[in-house]
């Protein structure tokens, strides 16, 4: 793998710094090793009694010194979560910095107006977002840092002028709360891994013919972190409205299953359809209630896969990560005997043309017709436009030092 990054090294795609490349390969490692009880009887479960948070924690991460400028800069479509992520596990002051983004995502609930209309405690948001964070594992890319970085996404989306007039305040929290649950415990491996390898999650998918695994398992988990007092954001609310965040919360975390994707790039497709429709005639568009759960599927799904809507420097970071962990569940497919598809096989992956056909496959429909219906979204598919050119330069730049390389036999 070192020779691998060393030869991308060559064309542009480098490892930005020797932490990344740390923290991809050790994720990597952890998440092969975790995988590898996933076909024990029972060894799947990591739920056991969750210790209280204590009042000094809460306390640590109130008092943070958050500067303005950080504060302002969370707001941003620019915003980059990296420069926290990389300093995670780097002692002293650094990590510190690293825990800024719990007080920052605080920051973000407070912004959309969510904890005054429904007299959320600080506290007890606190106390959310640290069990949440305790509840991702350490793998390459599917971790805490991908779930703030949804949730810091979906409130830029939501300050859009045309989208901020459709949620209402207990849409905006379900948003929110679902963007930072949507892959809780989620262990590097697919779907497909689960149901082939007959993991306790996979079988008992299988047998209630839920081809949906790790989304339900982040739904339980949810759920289960929404049932203690202590975090229970929700408690303020009414039995209406709580009711109503729980039914959207999971249906919106259900629609993140890529296997489900077509279904609803259609219904998506044709809700424009009919929103363009009524703009013609000069109408304005007032959501029924199921457009409004089908407008939050909608955005969950973009922000979903919103790193490669991302400024490049921030794009390419991910693809790294999101790259490494496929590779991952190769090598254990592999050493199971399973057939290995091209995109997981770290012998014929390749990072750059990995990106183009993610992106023409997959990103320019769906964010084409997401942008479609919101204008104030067009700067996704401009980014993902910039995007997929530099990942073709760099993908024909690869094929002409391949063919230049002087034989090796």
């Amino acid at each position: 793998y070192k020779r691998q990054v060393s030869t991308q090294s060559t064309w542009g795609i480098s490892l930005s710094n020797v932490r990344l490349f740390d923290f991809v390969v050790a994720s990597g490692k952890e998440a092969l090793e975790l995988a590898s009880t996933t076909t024990g009887p029972y060894r799947n479960r990591v739920l056991t009694k969750t210790p209280a948070i204590s009042d000094e924690l809460v306390e640590y991460y109130r008092n943070l010194d958050v500067s303005p400028e950080e504060r302002a800069a969370v707001k941003l479509p620019s915003f980059n979560i990296h420069e926290y992520k990389e300093k995670e596990n780097l002692g002293g002051q650094l990590s510190e910095y690293s825990d800024h983004i719990i007080p920052l995502l605080v920051e973000l609930f407070t912004a959309l107006d969510v904890m005054d209309a429904f007299h959320v405690d600080e506290a007890t948001l606190l106390r959310f977002l640290i069990r949440v964070k305790s509840k991702y594992r350490n793998v390459p890319y599917h971790n805490f840092w991908h779930a703030a970085d949804v949730m810091q996404t979906i409130y830029v989306l939501m300050t859009g002028e045309d989208i901020a007039k459709i949620p209402g305040p207990t849409e905006k929290l379900t948003l929110l709360l679902t963007a930072l649950v949507h892959d809780l415990d989620h262990m590097g491996l697919n779907n497909s891994f689960h149901l082939k390898a007959d993991t306790p999650m996979g079988i008992l998918s299988a047998a209630s013919d839920t081809p949906s695994v790790l989304e339900v398992h982040h739904c339980n988990l949810a759920i289960d972190i929404l049932s203690e007092d202590a975090t229970n954001v929700l408690g303020p609310l009414n039995p209406t409205d709580a009711t109503h965040v729980y039914r959207w919360l999971v249906n919106c975390v259900l629609a993140t299953d890529m296997g489900k994707h077509g279904q609803y790039v259609q219904q998506f497709r044709e809700l424009s359809e009919r929103v363009q429709e009524i703009r013609q005639q000069g109408k304005a568009w007032e959501a029924t209630e199921p457009e409004r759960l089908l407008v939050m599927q909608m955005l969950i799904k973009a922000v979903d896969i919103s790193n490669i809507v991302k400024p490049f420097d921030i794009a390419r970071l991910w693809a790294i990560c999101v790259t490494e962990e496929f590779y991952t569940q190769g090598d254990l497919e592999r050493s199971k005997g399973f057939e290995v598809a091209n995109m997981f096989d770290r012998a014929k992956a390749e990072l750059a043309n990995g990106q183009v056909g993610f992106i023409d496959f997959v990103g320019k429909q769906y964010w084409g017709v997401v942008a479609s219906l919101f204008q104030s979204m067009q700067w996704t598919v401009d980014n993902l436009n910039a995007n997929r050119e530099i990942w073709s330069t760099l993908a024909s730049q690869r094929k002409v030092s391949i063919v230049k390389s002087p034989s090796r036999d």
